[in-house]
């Protein structure tokens, strides 16, 4: 996990702070509750309601806890159906092979928006 870098050369978001790295180590070595409830949300489809850095956090997170292939096409296509629906039209028939590919065209894409519409 510490060789892992973000494209600002940054390590995992899960070491930045000691608050972040208890729920990382906590998730990895079991809690039935949270499991469970990563489980319901993930079910009932995750959705972007804010800007998509929050929105990828989210989806990272319970990745995290059910130990799901981040890249497997399932989990690729319920990520891309959570979006909002402008994002979804932008990127219409683009294929991504990793979920990090995917949220640095997307973040990028989301943070852009923000900026011109505010919203």
């Amino acid at each position: 996990m510490d060789v892992e870098k973000d494209v600002n050369n940054r390590p995992p978001k899960e070491l930045w702070k000691q608050a972040a790295f208890w729920n990382f180590f906590s998730t990895q070595f079991g809690d039935k509750g949270a499991i469970d409830k990563a489980k319901k949300t993930w079910s009932t489809l995750v959705v972007q309601r804010g800007k998509a850095v929050d929105y990828f956090e989210e989806v990272e997170t319970l990745l995290l806890r059910l130990q799901y292939d981040c890249n497997s096409d399932m989990v690729m296509d319920k990520v891309i159906m959570g979006l909002k629906s402008h994002i979804q039209t932008h990127f219409i028939g683009q294929r991504w092979v990793t979920l990090n590919d995917l949220k640095d065209d997307v973040v990028q894409y989301d943070t852009a928006h923000w900026e011109i519409n505010g919203r």
